[in-house]
């Protein structure tokens, strides 16, 4: 009668611990399923703040190369602010264009606020990559803000000459728009100083942080 209790006794626990082992199993298993499954959800949104970091790094290579043209073009209205009538006048229009016109520039983030909201960001075991990150889009806030203010400073310059002088004060004898008169304001000067005195060179020092994060990402996945 005793063996027999003993026996059920083995039986039991033997049928607990086989639970348990089954149970401990089970959660290990699944475990290692989340923990990939959360590795690749971390590859996936990183794929996309990589795509989109390398959007914004090519929008702002186009500022960069705009600065450098309107650059250009100040320098060349003032090289030859004494002979402009001289100078080829479709040149002259085209050059206006780039002058006088506003550009705004708008950059995405919507990659790294899926990260952030996913909670995908606390899941990059890398801390190096998620400052590079963080870091590259700080630029990119900051870089648009300084092109968008300085297109602003343009524009505000010409709605002033137009305002204090009004638009007929600017055409020649033939009732076209005279880029000299314009420049000889104060507001044209100011303009034609403000172009001179910026070119990309700021914008593509600050893209290095878009490529040190880029190039991160790269080397996590």
């Amino acid at each position: 009668m005793s063996c027999f209790k003993q026996f059920d006794l083995v039986g039991f626990i033997s049928n607990i611990l086989a639970v348990i082992l089954g149970i401990v199993i089970t959660f290990s298993i699944q475990g290692i399923i989340d923990s990939e499954k959360e590795k690749e959800n971390v590859k996936s949104a990183l794929t996309l703040v990589k795509e989109e970091l390398m959007g914004c790094k090519s929008d702002l290579e186009s500022c960069a190369y705009y600065l450098d043209r309107e650059n250009y073009v100040a320098n060349y209205f003032n090289d030859h602010s004494k002979n402009l009538k001289e100078c080829p006048e479709d040149s002259l229009q085209l050059y206006w264009g780039l002058f006088s016109s506003e550009m705004i520039l708008t950059l995405p983030d919507d990659a790294l606020q899926l990260l952030k909201t996913s909670s995908l960001f606390s899941a990059i075991d890398d801390n190096s990559l998620s400052l590079k990150i963080i870091r590259a889009y700080d630029q990119c806030e900051a870089l648009r803000q300084v092109f968008n203010r300085h297109e602003s400073h343009k524009t505000e310059f010409s709605t002033s000459a137009y305002t204090q002088y009004g638009s007929e004060s600017f055409k020649n004898e033939k009732g076209n728009f005279s880029i000299s008169k314009f420049l000889s304001t104060t507001q044209g000067g100011n303009l034609k100083q403000l172009l001179m005195n910026q070119d990309g060179s700021l914008i593509r020092v600050g893209i290095k942080d878009l490529d040190d994060a880029i190039t991160a990402i790269e080397e996590y996945l």
